[in-house]
């Protein structure tokens, strides 16, 4: 049995999403994902809060074991958060993308592209 194999004495349900955060981080962080219409519906209050949750996720309990590709999104939320907390008006999405990654000159916008 599992149980057997990683040594670990799961009593509760406290127990099992330690341990998930602790083995399984990158299918962790890819259930608090949602879809980019979901996110682009959010208000500007609800898309701060969600990349405070991914970034503080990232950063704090799962950093000792991120594979690469999730420690490369650490700096893309806490660039999401600036724009946000700022109110710049640039662009912000779930996941990186061109426009995300994108430095616009001039008037900023949220339209993307």
């Amino acid at each position: 049995m599992w149980f057997d194999i990683l040594k670990i004495n799961v009593k509760n349900i406290a127990d099992a999403k330690r341990m998930t955060q602790d083995y399984l981080p990158e299918e962790l962080y890819n259930d608090m994902l949602i879809s980019e219409k979901e996110y682009q519906a959010l208000s500007d209050k609800d898309k701060l809060r969600l990349h405070y949750k991914l970034y503080n996720f990232l950063t704090k309990r799962a950093k000792e074991n991120l594979p690469p590709k999730l420690k490369e999104k650490i700096p893309f939320h806490r660039k999401m958060q600036g724009r946000l907390e700022k109110k710049s008006g640039f662009y912000t999405s779930m996941q990186p993308n061109e426009a995300s990654m994108k430095e616009r000159r001039g008037r900023p916008t949220n339209k993307g592209g």
